[in-house]
């Protein structure tokens, strides 16, 4: 019997088992296949042309597509030519032995394509494995035995016997990594004194030293989150507690509509994004442009307080911890915090810029960006923070990384695409900043859209994870003020929730009354400023003080406010602004207050708001009463514009003691609150109702002191009689019962 060798399945393979495979025909059929040669197993073969699926049969032509050649890959001495049968019904009558062709592979668009749609991404070959040891290999081979065994003394693995380079190499890698790996023969070669290999590995290495770099430098910055004002022992690691907002590209200004007590006035439902317009963050840079190409140019924009500086650091994060966009040769974050303070240097170049911020010494070019397979991105965080603005226009044509030129000039062409044109450029700010962009530069606009109410759920979850008594109190005890729980789509304002919560729940009463809202609004507008102190005026957050200008602005700000809910109007202009007396750009862009509402629900000229009613509410009724605290005028009660206590000469003070004198009873104001909020449609005030109750609490009252009034201030009391007058006020007008109620858990002292 022939011995014939064995081979794998076919692929593709014929539903045939064995035996059918070597059927012998008769004389008398058609078709006659040559004699099987007989073959001596050799392990693995190559070039399969005996078996009968190679055969060239009719049922190949049959099943090749229109147009196609079908190559004769039989192997045997004597060819002969297989006739076309008249009649193919007659191959029933005998199994065939042939498999047809299988079909052709369905190849992907390409690697560019698959790395487009797919993620982590494909690394760049030059920083994979493979590339850095032959790399290594072939530099350290010009090494002579003696240097090879000095360089092996330098590592950590000198107590192996020096075999020949490619154990060298390998044990380096084994040991620090294949990115790590080359730094530090590097490092060795050049404490050897031979620059010329040093060098020679560095350039042929530069793009995997670069990323390396990048990549640790990034691991160091942002691995931990700070969180308010530094403290000792205290760190939180943004991975832990990270909480990824919903990123739009359809957004409509990112303002909630909701409202506890009204509709926003004047104005129709706010539409909100689709649900088919979200994105994931990672893969913001997998969307095309209308022309069908990838993305150049992005930009995210979104309410102060929505978590855009967090959102962009942990997408380097993960860029740096190979969880995202490998296909990123480089990621180079590039703050405009930092940036600012280089704008009053006559001429620099974008190779400065990087030597500078990247704090990446020993890499003295970065030509290697300007190469057109050098697929990077640059992002650029805090627009809003460039405070002058810039010539789109007329600035200067910079083409190399090394050119000199304004910062100015740097920046634009930067985002033109004159200066590094294969690079991705993603830009982020609050709207009004991101608004003098030009349009025709910005090729996909996302936005911020906040939190939901699982996001800030699983964010308190994350923060109280040390503690979980203390976080199934807090996940009910918020949402008992429905108000709070829509303010929270600001992740700041559930940072806040968790800090004061955090505090508060240490006091034995705490948790009987629901949230005061007063509270969190009032600490949300001092985050807001103190964020600009920090970021504008460079104040430490442990030395933060508040200036008289800051005083001023926001004095200023709520008299706006008041005027606004006077006229039951939300939106407001540019002369809007300026008639009040304001700083279009503070109002604007620095404060964090208020924003820039999108093209959707403007006509024509831009329009702005606060970021919410709950805001501007707050802001009207905190000038009310600054005005009353500070100057005794009541703004309420028209009749009563001058002083509600005449000022008589003090007494000297003995002894640090307090003069009878500084203690000023609140009830005339409530009055006046309350008389224009039970004179007034539903809803038109009922939230500021719960604003005067809750900032004349003693704890706001103290909140407020520090930053509004340094020296000797009155002391404000009477939050017994203004809560026995709004229970008579329950009884009296029994349709208002509900929100006086929460008044006067908005004013109790009860809780701490």
């Amino acid at each position: 019997m022939d011995q014939r060798a064995e081979r794998p399945p076919s692929s593709y393979g014929s539903m045939k088992s064995d035996e059918e495979s070597v059927i012998e025909f008769t004389e008398n059929d058609e078709l006659a296949l040559p004699a099987i040669t007989s073959q001596a197993i050799t392990g693995v073969k190559l070039n399969c042309v005996d078996y009968p699926e190679t055969i060239f049969t009719q049922t190949t032509q049959q099943t090749k597509p229109p147009g196609a050649n079908v190559f004769d890959t039989r192997y045997f001495d004597d060819l002969e030519e297989v006739e076309e049968q008249d009649e193919p019904e007659e191959m029933d009558d005998y199994p065939v032995p042939d498999s047809p062709e299988p079909p052709p592979p369905v190849e992907p668009d390409g690697p560019e394509m698959e790395e487009e749609l797919s993620q982590p991404g494909r690394l760049h070959p030059e920083m994979c494995m493979p590339y850095i040891f032959k790399t290594m290999q072939i530099v350290l081979a010009e090494l002579s035995h003696q240097q090879l065994k000095s360089f092996v003394s330098s590592t950590i693995s000198n107590s192996r016997e020096v075999a020949d380079v490619l154990d060298v190499v390998d044990g380096l890698i084994e040991s620090k990594g294949h990115e790590e790996a080359v730094g530090k023969a590097i490092e060795i070669l050049n404490h050897m004194k031979l620059e010329k290999q040093a060098k020679d590995l560095l350039r042929k290495c530069f793009k995997s030293r670069f990323r390396s770099k990048l990549r640790r430098e990034m691991q160091r910055m942002f691995k931990v989150i700070r969180e308010g004002v530094p403290q000792a022992g205290k760190q939180e690691y943004l991975s832990e507690i990270y909480v990824e907002a919903e990123l739009s590209t359809q957004g409509h200004g990112g303002i909630d509509p909701w409202h506890e007590y009204r509709p926003y006035p004047g104005t129709p439902p706010l539409p909100l994004p689709p649900i088919y317009s979200l994105i994931m963050v990672n893969n913001l840079f997998r969307q095309k442009n209308r022309a069908g190409q990838p993305v150049r140019v992005a930009t995210t924009t979104g309410l102060p307080g929505s978590g855009k500086t967090v959102l962009s650091r942990q997408f380097m994060l993960d860029w740096a911890n190979e969880k995202a966009n490998m296909d990123f040769q480089f990621v180079i974050p590039m703050s405009f915090r930092l940036l600012r303070r280089l704008r009053d240097k006559e001429n620099t170049s974008f190779s400065d810029i990087l030597l500078r911020d990247l704090r990446i010494s020993n890499l003295k070019t970065f030509d290697v960006l300007m190469e057109p397979d050098c697929k990077f991105l640059i992002i650029m965080d805090g627009f809003d923070e460039w405070v002058q603005p810039i010539d789109w226009n007329d600035s200067r044509q910079v083409t190399s990384i090394n050119d000199m030129a304004h910062l100015d000039a740097v920046m634009v062409n930067l985002v033109r695409g004159t200066l590094l044109p294969h690079a991705r450029i993603w830009i982020l700010g609050r709207r009004a900043a991101l608004s003098q962009l030009p349009p025709k530069l910005v090729e996909l606009e996302t936005e911020i859209q906040g939190w939901s109410t699982e996001c800030t759920d699983q964010f308190l979850r994350q923060k109280f994870r040390r503690n979980v008594e203390l976080r199934d109190q807090v996940l009910p005890h918020y949402k008992r003020c429905p108000s709070l729980v829509q303010f929270c789509r600001l992740p700041i304002v559930s940072w806040i929730v968790y800090t004061l919560m955090d505090t508060r729940f240490q006091y034995l009463h705490y948790g009987k009354f629901a949230p005061k809202l007063s509270e969190f609004a009032g600490n949300y507008m001092i985050f807001e400023i103190n964020n600009y102190l920090q970021s504008h005026l460079r104040q430490q957050s442990n030395q933060i003080e508040w200036r008289d200008e800051d005083q001023a602005f926001l004095k200023k700000l709520g008299k706006f406010a008041l005027k606004l809910q006077e006229k039951n109007v939300w939106l407001f202009s540019e002369e809007d602004i300026k008639e009040a007396g304001l700083d279009v750009k503070m109002v604007t862009t620095y404060c964090g207050l208020c924003t820039e509402v999108s093209k959707e629900m403007r006509q024509g000229r831009k329009k702005y708001c606060f970021v919410h009613l709950i805001v501007q509410e707050y802001m009207a009724v905190l000038w009310v009463f600054l005005t009353f605290w500070l100057e005794g005028k009541n703004l309420l009660n028209h009749t009563h514009h001058l002083s509600l206590w005449p000022k008589r000469p003090q007494p000297p003070k003995i002894f640090g003691s307090k003069n009878e004198d500084e203690v000023k009873p609140i009830l005339p104001l409530l009055e006046s609150a309350v008389a224009k909020y039970l004179s007034s449609p539903p809803g038109r005030y009922d939230m500021m109702m719960r604003h005067f109750c809750g900032i004349t609490h003693p704890k706001h009252i103290s909140m407020l002191t520090g930053r509004f009034c340094r020296n000797r201030t009155p002391i404000m009391k009477g939050q017994e009689d203004v809560a026995k007058m709004l229970e008579q006020k329950i009884l009296s007008h029994p349709d208002r019962a509900a929100v006086l109620r929460v008044c006067i858990s908005e004013l109790t002292e009860v809780e701490y």
